[in-house]
């Protein structure tokens, strides 16, 4: 009895320590997003020089800042964010970087500087100044007044379509479908071959944020609830949940759509039926929406931190603390094309700009 006894122990013993074995092998969780690397702006001198934050704009192997004080500068984004090279040219508006190129915006119209080197690379005139610039592919989307134009690679312009109302939104774009919502608190569907309205329907609110994915579009509105409508044009919405008003705007990936609201909050719905599947209070304000990297999603904070979000809503912590200067403030924050890394632009405690680029530790993710 003795030794069947003394024979079961042993052999829980050993079953528990191959147990203990195999956790203790398992691999650990990747790190998540930490600073890659930070570079000053240039920053013109003297008090009366304090002035808003440049600009962003984030191509694929550079990423861009533009504004009156600072003119256009180009900053590496293969190595450690050095500066390649800085231009006279400035922007009336945040400048759109599409294909080889990063358009600026004055009243006379449009200037295309090369990304690789500070040359013009072409000319758009317009007959008043642009209200707002979006990518749409390597095409530009160009808002003045209550038109939106379309220019193709090279500068052309391609279409032109009457708004009926200041947009309210971003121009977004998905499957051959321009969206954008309106001031008077419609919604707005174009078709991009052509610029022909496909469709427009009245909201319950004005929109404030838009995205479009799969067979559905996404918005959040001023009356604090969030929105799904198929893309078919339906003005009932499929699923329209209360909540409060949103940042920036929503993403969405094969699981989830996601929004950052004011409440601090980051949700996660489900695509279609738009139940709740997590949400997480974060640790500062967002400055934006969230951003699709890699699988996960980032969120960029007042604070200047950036976190990494799982699909499962489980923040994925970084190996060690970022050693970010005291008082900084996120003014904004963009992911680079290929869903890698997240490039901001931050303002320190003696009001110098700084650029900085998060990504995954150097040799563990792609």
């Amino acid at each position: 009895m003795f030794a069947t006894s003394s024979a079961f122990l042993a052999s829980g013993i050993v079953a528990g320590c191959t147990a203990a074995h195999h956790l203790s092998t398992a691999p650990p969780e990747p790190a998540g997003l930490e600073l890659r690397w930070q570079q000053p702006i240039p920053t013109p001198e003297g008090p009366e020089s304090v002035v808003d934050a440049p600009w962003l704009a984030v191509g694929a192997h550079a990423a861009f800042v533009a504004g009156p004080a600072v003119g256009l500068m180009s900053f590496d984004l293969t190595g450690d964010g050095v500066l390649l090279w800085s231009s006279s040219h400035t922007s009336s508006r945040p400048p759109v970087a599409i294909g080889d190129v990063v358009v600026t915006a004055a009243d006379t119209g449009l200037a295309a500087i090369r990304q690789d080197r500070n040359e013009v690379a072409w000319r758009a005139g317009l007959d008043k100044a642009p209200d707002g610039m979006f990518a749409v592919d390597t095409r530009l989307a160009v808002v003045t007044g209550q038109e939106l134009r379309m220019f193709d690679s090279r500068g052309s312009q391609t279409w032109q379509a009457p708004l009926g109302s200041p947009p309210a939104t971003a121009v977004v774009f998905d499957s051959g479908v321009v969206f954008v919502g309106l001031d008077d608190g419609s919604l707005v569907a174009i078709d991009d071959a052509t610029g022909a309205v496909q469709w427009r329907f009245p909201l319950e609110a004005k929109p404030e944020s838009l995205g479009a994915a799969g067979p559905r579009v996404y918005l959040s509105a001023s009356n604090g609830h969030l929105y799904a409508f198929d893309k078919a044009g339906s003005a009932k919405p499929e699923w329209d949940y209360a909540k409060i008003r949103a940042i920036g705007a929503p993403v969405v990936d094969a699981r989830s759509v996601y929004f950052t609201l004011l409440n601090n909050i980051l949700y996660a719905f489900t695509p279609g039926g738009g139940s709740e599947r997590w949400h997480l209070s974060l640790p500062n304000r967002p400055v934006s929406g969230p951003m699709r990297i890699g699988e996960s999603v980032a969120v960029a904070l007042t604070d200047g931190r950036v976190i990494e979000v799982q699909s499962d809503g489980h923040v994925r912590r970084p190996a060690a603390a970022p050693n970010l200067p005291a008082s900084l403030t996120l003014q904004s924050a963009a992911a680079t094309p290929d869903r890698t890394r997240v490039i901001t632009v931050t303002t320190a405690q003696d009001q110098k700009w700084i650029l900085m680029a998060w990504g995954p530790p150097k040799g563990t993710r792609p």
